[in-house]
């Protein structure tokens, strides 16, 4: 085979790879646009004020959280509002006379 064909034959080979790397880098940004869409909507419901949409809420956000699209700072930006949402929960139902 001639000099020529090899490279040919190369170049085709490193742009099909190149091609292949881009729609797999698409495709996962893509599901991790839609993941942050579903957590904006689970968040939501947390904030709806009804308690059963408040509920389904937390449960949709657990589900994401578990999700292989969540990196360690979603997981940790999850940690961080769960705590505060509970702490001041605690603190709101105290002021109200809820708790002793």
């Amino acid at each position: 085979m001639p000099a020529q064909a090899w490279v040919t034959l190369i170049v085709g080979l490193v742009a099909a790879i190149g091609v292949v790397a881009t729609w797999r880098q698409k495709v996962e940004a893509d599901r991790r646009a839609e993941w942050w869409r579903r957590v904006s909507w689970a968040f939501d419901h947390v904030l709806s004020g009804d308690d059963q949409r408040v509920t389904f809420g937390w449960t949709i956000l657990i589900r994401l959280r578990e999700s292989r699209l969540a990196t360690r700072d979603d997981r940790a930006v999850f940690g961080f509002l769960a705590d505060d949402w509970i702490i001041n929960d605690n603190e709101d139902e105290q002021a109200e006379g809820g708790y002793l």
